[in-house]
């Protein structure tokens, strides 16, 4: 049975949960001599190749196959085969091929996406990793979608003590504050670019720029309404399932270690 996941393609910040599920059939045992795991095996080492050092907010076509739907019209050669890539912002659906080892085939996919993971600065990398029988489905616009720019380092003036709000403005509540010196991680500047926003501990807040030693940096990143904060529109959110898929961990996929459970083996 497939699983399904409705999800929110959002920029900024978002609570991670792993979209990795599979319902293989098992083979037979007229079925091919390559068995379940020497294909996991095939696949995770293809995937450790073809999808190496990937941009934020994208996915890459791990093994065959993989079904995709975008927003607007592409070639007939995009993202059509193992290593290609493409910008989660213009993904309208992502499917994952069950485990077929007459084929040889078992579709696995990654998303590296910005995401608010607790105890790291917003703004951080997640990979995902999709798994046979899987899809994930996009529930908004690729038009409502708002793409952070790079992290920029900011540094408060020495002489001061920089208060950190939760909006871009004094009519938002104090977060906290930070003394002079302190280093801050910035990736968005409110629309009067008179605020920047960062991360401050698990939460997003913003530091008002007259506090700040040099903002010449801050050009290079986008302005956003001043009253975005942790809701803005980023790849992934996903809609927690009533059953909760299970969960692959792996610290790099070259050195994964392989659970045969997992996979239907």
């Amino acid at each position: 049975m497939s699983k399904s996941y409705r999800v929110f393609f959002v920029l900024c910040f978002l609570t991670v949960a792993v979209v990795s599920a599979l319902t293989q059939t098992q083979p037979s045992a007229s079925a091919s001599a390559q068995t379940c795991t020497q294909l996991v095996e095939l696949a995770m080492q293809e995937v450790g190749n073809s999808c190496g050092s990937m941009d934020r907010n994208s996915t890459c076509y791990g093994y065959d196959q993989v079904d995709a739907r975008f927003a607007t019209e592409q070639a007939e050669d995009f993202f059509s085969q193992p290593a290609d890539r493409a910008a989660l912002d213009q993904l309208l659906s992502i499917q994952t091929a069950p485990f077929n080892p007459d084929l040889s085939r078992w579709g696995v996919a990654l998303m590296n996406v910005q995401a608010n993971v607790p105890n790291t600065l917003p703004g951080q990398a997640v990979t995902f990793i999709l798994m046979g029988d899987t899809q994930v489905e996009n529930a908004v616009s690729a038009e409502t979608v708002f793409v952070p720019g790079a992290l920029v380092e900011i540094t408060v003036k020495a002489d001061m003590n920089a208060k950190i709000r939760s909006g871009a403005g004094t009519t938002y509540n104090t977060l906290g504050a930070v003394p002079g010196g302190t280093l801050l991680q910035a990736d968005a500047v409110s629309s009067d670019g008179q605020w920047a926003r960062i991360g401050f501990g698990e939460r997003v807040g913003w530091v008002y720029l007259d506090l700040v030693a040099d903002t010449s940096a801050l050009a290079t990143l986008p302005q956003i309404d001043e009253q975005l904060t942790v809701e803005l529109t980023q790849p992934l959110q996903i809609e927690q399932p009533e059953q909760p898929a299970p969960t692959v961990h792996l610290g790099s996929l070259a050195e994964a270690v392989l659970d045969e459970s997992i996979f239907g083996c």
